[in-house]
């Protein structure tokens, strides 16, 4: 593999993988190169921020009815502008018969917008739990819920940062979080080791910030190069002056650990190299790059991420991958906003179809999908054809190892006499803590008071049982 070298391209990817310092490679990485995608044995999470807060009721909607009065009726009243409907019940139940699959759980009916068919096949396999009423942050405040959600402190404020629960689990797992996006995500950071139960502090060692897999390598000069071109000369010069450099610098100097940053990061590089050169990209995962108006390159390119790690996941000893997705803050023509989004992550050539298409059914297996926004929206449409900020979420689960099914109450009753309310939410019942801990109790039993050690007294809906949402 070619890679262009640059001064700007290794401070970049210097400082980004400055974290992996210590003595050889951190946590388990290991230098042995395999000649195929490595077999996974573990449970591991990949993470799905959907920053916005996407309206999960638009893409589950509840049964429509006829009957005034009825749920089924009084709420698809209340949302019609985002249908780009009138309140009429014959355009309303047309819209529900044409655009949602239906499908229940027990006495719960509702539909599955048809953009999600995907998520329906997965539903309808039994591999998908909706859990409802889910409590983050109240404040309606993009940037802050968002920081509560990744660092999973409800109780953050403007002034509150801190370590994240993706990196406090990777900890309590002696593990690597790998993060894939363009810039790590708060998920991802690592609490400080000599105190892990204090979320104000952060340390990185166990975040892999990987934005490409395929380019994560320090630049070399392939063999057969143009030894006298420019590009092949400041590759070499570059290996060996920072040879030179470290054999010679006093070790007690601030300056020698930068050095073996970059002996580090070159070995990394290359063991991460050698394993992909074996792990063609899959022919569908190419695919979507050639149409981005569909997926968008930002989500094609953390799929393509996300296959290389798990192919990776000996090499670099992770159980936990951070992704996002934007786009859902959908105030306005909803209807159409929130079908392109669905198509993009839940449709059937989508992205985590294509993901989980690709991947050998022994290593999908072990793999949960975990997706959700920062916060809700509210119970009724605004006039412009959308729904404004509110409180309760929907976090959804995906994967085989998933029991599938809904958790919480999907559509209260009491919704109905607040209908009619000014800026009336869907209502957080469930706490983080609760909902995000049982997710870390399957990747790593027991893990849960240290990831989330504030989740005594957090509310939790009468009667719900978490318990049962992985299979045994």
């Amino acid at each position: 593999m070619d890679h262009q070298a640059s001064r700007r391209q290794f401070l970049r990817t210097g400082l980004a993988l400055a974290a992996l310092v210590g003595n050889g490679l951190p946590f388990g990485i290991s230098k042995a190169r395999a000649d195929s995608f490595a077999a996974l044995s573990r449970p591991f999470l990949a993470n799905i921020m959907l920053n916005g807060g996407p309206d999960m009721r638009h893409l589950l909607m509840p049964r429509f009815s006829a009957v005034t009065g009825s749920y089924g009726r009084e709420f698809w009243r209340a949302r019609a502008s985002a249908h780009g409907a009138d309140d009429v019940a014959t355009v309303l139940e047309q819209r529900w018969n044409e655009d949602y699959l239906p499908v229940a759980d027990g006495a719960t009916e509702f539909g599955i917008l048809k953009q999600a068919a995907w998520l329906h096949e997965m539903w309808t396999a039994g591999k998908v739990a909706l859990v409802c009423g889910v409590l983050n942050d109240s404040s309606r405040d993009h940037e802050l819920a968002i920081r509560s959600m990744e660092m999973g402190n409800r109780l953050a404020d403007k002034f509150t940062f801190g370590s994240g629960w993706g990196g406090r689990l990777a900890q309590a797992t002696n593990s690597n979080v790998i993060a894939l996006t363009t810039s790590p995500r708060r998920f991802s950071f690592g609490p400080n080791p000599d105190a892990p139960d204090n979320l104000s502090l952060v340390d990185n060692r166990r975040m892999i910030p990987a934005a490409n897999m395929r380019e994560i390598a320090l630049a070399e000069a392939a063999p057969d190069s143009d030894y006298y071109g420019f590009d092949d000369k400041l590759k070499r010069g570059l290996k060996q002056y920072y040879a030179e450099r470290r054999a010679t610098i006093n070790k007690h100097s601030v300056y020698a650990q930068f050095f073996e940053h970059e002996r580090k990061l070159r070995e990394l590089g290359a063991v991460i190299d050698a394993r992909l050169a074996t792990v063609p990209i899959p022919p569908a995962i190419e695919a979507l790059f050639a149409d981005t108006s569909v997926t968008g390159y930002d989500l094609a390119l953390q799929t393509r991420n996300l296959y290389d790690a798990l192919a990776c996941n000996d090499l670099l000893d992770v159980r936990i991958a951070s992704m996002d997705f934007n786009g859902w803050d959908t105030h306005n023509n909803q209807r159409e906003e929130f079908a392109a989004s669905a198509t993009a992550l839940f449709g059937s050539d989508g992205a985590l179809a294509t993901l989980y298409a690709a991947l050998a059914p022994a290593v999908r297996s072990n793999v949960v999908f975990q997706i959700g926004g920062e916060f809700g929206r509210q119970l009724a449409a605004n006039l412009g054809g959308g729904t404004d900020h509110g409180e309760g979420l929907v976090t959804i689960l995906i994967g085989d190892a998933v029991q599938g099914g809904v958790y919480g109450t999907m559509f209260p009753e009491s919704e109905i006499a607040r209908l009619g309310e000014e800026s009336a939410q869907i209502q957080g019942v469930n706490a983080i803590d609760h909902v995000f801990g049982r997710v870390a109790e399957w990747v790593m039993p027991g893990s849960k008071a240290q990831v989330f050690p504030n989740a005594a007294g957090a509310p939790l809906e009468a009667g719900l049982d978490l318990s049962g949402m992985f299979r045994a």
